[in-house]
């Protein structure tokens, strides 16, 4: 478990390719600062004032917190800590599911490889497949 644990923090301090990513923190901000959901988009030049939900505000909270506790390294502790409770999720699955300790680690494996990918490595996306893969583990 120490190395999958050693693979995902080589693969999470390459740094966050969410491409919105300040976008979240702006959003946590007012979350935090209002104690209220923003009901309208305040930050888009095309749809300003429209009606918005903010739906990932749950991720963006512990995110937001992390950057203000230590900066840009807080953020990559919050995702390193994220993945490393959902790969073992996927650990936990496989091996409730039947699957011995060494199939176990073959499947947390395929799925930390499946999202090592430059292509998909943001913090929302990526996390969603996995945790829908470690879900569909029965």
């Amino acid at each position: 478990m120490f190395l999958l644990g050693a693979l995902i923090f080589g693969l999470c301090v390459r740094g966050i390719a969410e491409p919105d990513i300040w976008w979240h923190m702006r959003n946590a901000a007012y979350l935090l600062q209002h104690h209220s959901f923003p009901s309208v988009d305040t930050y888009s030049f095309t749809a300003a004032g429209s009606p918005w939900l903010d739906h990932e505000w749950l991720s963006e909270i512990p995110f937001f917190l992390g950057f203000k506790a230590v900066g840009l390294r807080g953020m990559l502790v919050v995702y390193f800590v994220a993945l490393v409770l959902i790969y073992a999720g996927v650990y936990y699955r496989s091996c409730r599911a039947g699957a011995d300790c060494k199939d176990a680690t073959i499947a947390t494996v395929l799925a930390i490889l499946l999202e090592s990918s430059p292509s998909c490595w943001s913090s929302t996306p990526a996390t969603e497949r996995v945790v829908q893969f470690a879900q569909s583990i029965d």
